[in-house]
């Protein structure tokens, strides 16, 4: 048999990626390898169907596991999505969130770190909320219109969209350094990290702070929130790098 399958996380079809979001972000230690046996038979099946099933239970019947698994070393690997997908009757972000607004990124972040705490459904609802908007501006007063919408999704949706946060918010933390610093024991897992406990400062706080600075970098409060991301950050790290230096030469 001839079988082309996906060798990257971003080559998984939607329906793929569903599948797998779902077990990836629902996952335990103890459970781990069982999951990942689904997760590799779903790369093994591009979409649903009887004939997509059919010819995934061949392949398994023909080679063992472990020979199969050696194509998709990939899911043992951080996952590198960067793409929301679509909801009908909303605005989704652009990739790797490069059109929102820290205000609403302050929303989001903190409603994703709760729901990585308590991992359940209530708090991945509300996080999923947080991500889409129904107008292109956003509006915190809008959330539970978009919850009408949101809440309708299948599950898979919703964890498809933690997914790709994850992935991004990885990738943001690796452009800024200075304000996501690496503790000492974050390793590459060959696994999911799936709970640590760490101190959180939502990022409402950071723009509080950024406004109270006597150079007000990014003007008030209001003003600082409606800057995107990536500008607020790159302006975030030069502050925190400015502050770090005369606090060093205030010591000599």
């Amino acid at each position: 048999m001839r079988i082309k399958i996906a060798t990257k996380w971003r080559e998984l079809s939607i329906w793929q990626q569903k599948k797998i979001a779902k077990l990836y972000m629902q996952s335990e230690k103890d459970t781990f390898f069982e999951d990942y046996v689904k997760m590799v038979s779903y790369v093994f099946r591009k979409k649903r169907g009887v004939w997509s099933y059919l010819r995934m239970r061949r392949v398994f019947a023909k080679a063992p596991f472990s020979e199969l698994s050696k194509f998709t070393t990939f899911l043992l690997q951080f996952p590198e999505l960067s793409e929301f997908p679509e909801i009908k009757g909303l605005i989704k972000p652009a990739d790797r969130l490069t059109d929102m607004a820290i205000g609403q990124f302050s929303v989001c972040d903190a409603l994703f770190h709760d729901y990585m705490k308590e991992r359940n459904e209530l708090n991945l609802r509300r996080f999923v909320a947080s991500i889409y908007r129904i107008r292109p501006e956003f509006d915190k007063l809008d959330l539970s219109k978009v919850a009408d919408i949101t809440d309708k999704q299948k599950d898979e949706v919703w964890y498809l969209v933690a997914l790709v946060y994850l992935s991004v918010r990885k990738h943001i933390a690796e452009m800024f350094p200075v304000v996501f610093p690496k503790k000492e024991e974050e390793q590459e897992s060959e696994t999911p990290v799936f709970k640590k406990k760490e101190v959180y400062i939502p990022f409402s706080k950071i723009c509080v702070a950024l406004s109270m600075d006597e150079r007000q970098p990014l003007g008030n409060y209001q003003a600082a929130r409606k800057e995107r991301i990536y500008d607020f950050l790159n302006v975030f790290s030069e502050t925190l790098l400015r502050h770090k230096e005369a606090a060093k030469n205030h010591k000599k």
